[in-house]
């Protein structure tokens, strides 16, 4: 083997080396890409859609309302991804399908049809059936919500933080985050999720893929 085909080779594997160096460090601290499962983010966010994922923004400028951020949730040791809602420090409640965060109203632009048309969303989604001798106390309580929400009239229901989680402020280093598909959407108001810790946002949604191939 001659000395410039050596050197050829040498250069293609320093190459490729470099490359997948790049990939691993871009993946796992600056981009990556999340495969949407489920229908918690509807209409918004389709079950399979991918979505750019930025793992440096959140830490650089932090959070604003209505972020759509990729987490890890502790309880469940699942990665998610929801729309932040109420920020640390903040007291946040529905009421008559209206947020409030500090007693302020709060427009949620991304979900007009469905505050518009609840029943169209929700007239579809059916009582589980489920033993609730069963379930332990903090199942029946998370049961009592869902039904909750399946009977009231509007897209979310009325709830305030000490209600659901016996706290008036969202404490600092913690996110309360929701779904877009408020119906069915398992999220910071029940027990099996709660409020976020910020050191377990993985990154914040840049963009889903799929609305620019349609």
């Amino acid at each position: 083997m001659s000395v410039n085909k050596i050197l050829s080779n040498k250069k293609f594997y320093i190459l490729l080396l470099c490359t997948c160096l790049i990939y691993i460090f871009i993946k796992h601290f600056v981009l990556t890409v999340y495969l949407t499962n489920g229908e918690s983010m509807k209409p918004n966010i389709q079950s399979g859609d991918p979505l750019i994922v930025s793992r440096l923004s959140h830490k650089i400028i932090g959070f604003e309302r209505f972020d759509l951020i990729m987490l890890k949730n502790p309880k469940q040791n699942k990665t998610f991804v929801k729309r932040v809602i109420g920020l640390p420090g903040e007291k946040i409640e529905y009421k008559n399908d209206t947020l409030y965060a500090n007693n302020k109203e709060v427009q949620e632009p991304f979900i007009i049809d469905q505050k518009n048309n609840p029943a169209k969303y929700k007239n579809k989604i059916q009582e589980p059936q489920i033993d609730k001798e069963k379930l332990s106390s903090n199942e029946k309580e998370d049961l009592n919500i869902y039904l909750k929400e399946l009977e009231s009239p509007f897209y979310t229901m009325d709830f305030t933080l000490k209600e659901l989680l016996q706290i008036e402020y969202i404490p600092k280093g913690f996110l309360f985050v929701l779904g877009d598909n408020r119906p069915i959407s398992d999220d910071s108001r029940y027990s099996d999720f709660g409020l976020i810790p910020i050191h377990n946002v993985q990154g914040k949604v840049l963009f889903n893929v799929s609305n620019f191939i349609k």
